[in-house]
């Protein structure tokens, strides 16, 4: 392993749709051209992983484990992540995908209160264009299933899955209800949805060989590991049906990028997956490192736990990556790292507590053409995904980004046959030049008749 992995772990109110103009021209962009260094690249792929923990990919790659995480390392560009705090998923994912500051972007709360009650925060809340939105300014067709920060679903010029469409243990799955005001859109287009769930395994289906390698607690064990307060919002009441949500969750949202990317020519394809940060949590406290006075048997099945879990993830991130073909860019990220600390208020003589906890650190890889391969870009920032993934697909950069085109994520020949397009303000209403394959036509058509509708006094 190189010197970079070896260090430590350091809706409110939904926004209107105007009406669409819905134009009759054909997509744009180019379908890339194989393996070639300097071929234009036919799509992104981002696999965006809550909670990404560079601790147990290294360990695990180190193991001879995770075939599609170490042919990234390998044959890719990577870099460890430094997440702003605080470390609150909208607030991460809005930095990521806008490359702007939080102070700009103003995505700053996972959930507002409202006089109903608790609410997510809406997507209006953020006020920068995210990558899904740019591309459509430039009448690409693209795909955002999952992120949070993006319920209600906001107009995209293709898909657009909110989180929460599917349930979500922070949503739907929870004891505890979130506001949601009626009419407000699960999907983009409406019809997403339905394909969405046509993948989804309800809890009360699974295969018990599936689901079993992540149910291993009993209430004792549970109530050791899981000190969330009794009441609080975050904590699981349930965690075998909180997991296996996730679990189907993320699985169906893979299975839905992979058909997308079959039927429509798709420039970006974005896919969130929550399964680590699920797990970790619970079973991470026991297993790094072993703290707890528990049976050797029960610290094997908490590590083992979590060791299924990268498992799984590594099986995805193939998955798309095959589905994506080889003129894809695949970017894997994770908006904020995980793993252990210690109480630092403990006396010289007394022993030092030890605790998991999300970190600022996480991990960043790209593997396709024009890549560098074995680059080692050290430490980035999540702002600097956009413009890099943006450059990437030779269009310019955002004027109001505050990062930075990784350019040595990319080989010369590829740097040399796509020079830097500058860089341009993308603030403008995308939605007024949309491009829908005709599949998806009478769908926007009707959304937007109907939001028409809704305007008129």
């Amino acid at each position: 392993m190189t010197k970079w992995m070896s260090r430590g772990m350091t809706r409110g109110m939904p926004r209107r749709l105007f009406p669409l103009a819905l134009l009759l021209l054909p997509l744009t962009g180019s379908c890339g051209g194989g393996t070639d260094p300097g071929a234009p690249v036919g799509k992104v792929v981002l696999v965006g992983i809550e909670s990404l923990s560079l601790l147990q990919v290294e360990t695990m790659v180190a193991r001879g484990e995770l075939p599609n995480f170490s042919r990234l390392l390998e044959r890719g560009a990577r870099a460890r992540t430094v997440s702003p705090d605080p470390l609150v998923a909208p607030m991460l994912w809005s930095t990521l995908l806008t490359g702007q500051d939080a102070i700009k972007h103003q995505m700053t709360a996972a959930y507002v209160n409202t006089a109903q009650g608790i609410a997510l925060a809406p997507s209006s809340m953020r006020t920068s264009p995210t990558l899904f939105q740019i591309l459509g300014q430039e009448h690409q067709l693209v795909a955002s299933l999952g992120f949070p920060g993006t319920w209600p679903a906001e107009a995209l010029n293709g898909f657009n899955l909110a989180h929460g469409a599917l349930p979500s243990r922070f949503v739907q799955a929870s004891e505890h209800s979130f506001v949601r005001t009626p009419g407000d859109r699960d999907a983009f287009p409406e019809s997403l949805l339905e394909r969405a769930t046509g993948h989804y395994t309800p809890v009360a289906e699974m295969d018990r060989a599936d689901t079993a390698p992540f149910f291993v607690l009993n209430e004792e064990e549970f109530t050791m590991l899981y000190d969330q307060p009794l009441g609080s919002i975050y904590r699981l009441e349930n965690p075998p049906r909180d997991f296996a949500i996730s679990l189907q969750r993320d699985a169906a949202q893979v299975a839905l990028a992979q058909e997308l990317l079959g039927e429509f020519p798709l420039r970006l394809v974005g896919v969130h997956l929550e399964l680590a940060d699920a797990l970790q949590s619970v079973y991470w406290r026991a297993a790094w490192p072993d703290h707890y006075t528990i049976r050797a048997d029960a610290q094997r099945r908490f590590s083992d736990t979590i060791d299924e879990c990268y498992r799984r993830l590594d099986t995805w991130i193939g998955e798309l990556m095959q589905a994506a073909g080889e003129d894809a860019i695949i970017c894997v990220v994770g908006d904020r790292g995980f793993g252990h600390g210690s109480n630092e208020m403990t006396g010289p003589d007394e022993e030092r507590e030890i605790f998991p906890t999300i970190v600022n650190e996480s991990l960043l890889l790209l593997h396709g053409p024009g890549i560098r391969r074995g680059a080692d870009l050290g430490t980035v920032h999540l702002v600097d995904v956009a413009p890099t993934l943006l450059s990437a697909l030779d269009l310019p950069v955002g004027v109001e980004m505050d990062g930075s085109v990784l350019d040595a994520a990319f080989s010369d020949e590829f740097l040399s046959a796509h020079p830097r397009k500058g860089t341009e303000s993308w603030t403008g209403d995308f939605r007024s030049s949309m491009r829908y394959p005709s599949e998806l036509r009478q769908a926007a058509e009707q959304s937007a008749a109907e939001s028409a509708t809704e305007e008129t006094p």
